[in-house]
Order: structure tokens, then C-alpha cells, then sequence
């Protein structure tokens, strides 16, 4: 990854510690290899927060294999003909 994202990997993990603010727990989305928190998500033992969180912490290891694609399958994106579907994404993540 040539970007200048937070480095993988991330983590995501329940953290049952109170919020300042309320008593509820919070999904916690962690750089393994710059030690710090990127994100939090609120909604305690929600379902939806629980998915969004794993969602997150796989978005390096996502961009990666997006990125590989791409360069393998150029903008044809092989036999499917995802190219632009797989540019668009890249220029997306990429916030261009």
C-alpha cells in the first residue's frame, strides 16, 4: 500500500470500559503497528456497530487486494469487466 493510510494491521475490539459520558461499552478500531485508536463506534454490544468495526479494522488489508486487482486486471478488470468498478473504489479510498 503506497498510500499514506495508517498502517496495518487494525484491530477491533470491544472495549467494556465506561464512556465518559454515558455507561456503555464501545468497538474500538486499533493500529497494531502505530499503537493508537483510529476510531470508535458507539452502540455498545449492537450488531450493526460490532459489523462496522470489523468492517474498518479489514479496510487496509481490503485496499490492498483492491489494489491488486486492479494492477493485474488494469481497467478491463478481467473477464467481469470490473475496471471501473474497481477505479472508482481506489479513487474513493484513495479521497480523490
Amino acid at each position: 500500500m503506497n498510500e499514506k493510510f495508517t498502517k496495518g494491521p487494525w484491530i477491533a475490539y470491544f472495549n467494556n470500559r465506561d464512556y465518559p459520558y454515558a455507561n456503555i461499552g464501545y468497538w474500538e478500531v486499533y493500529s497494531k503497528s502505530e499503537d493508537r485508536t483510529l476510531c470508535y463506534l458507539y452502540g455498545a454490544e449492537d450488531r450493526e456497530a460490532m459489523a462496522n468495526a470489523a468492517l474498518f479494522a479489514a479496510a487496509p488489508d481490503l485496499y490492498e487486494a483492491l489494489e491488486w486487482a486492479y494492477r493485474v486486471h488494469g481497467e478491463h478488470g478481467g473477464p467481469l469487466g470490473l475496471g471501473a468498478a474497481m477505479a472508482a473504489a481506489l479513487k474513493k479510498a484513495r479521497g480523490t
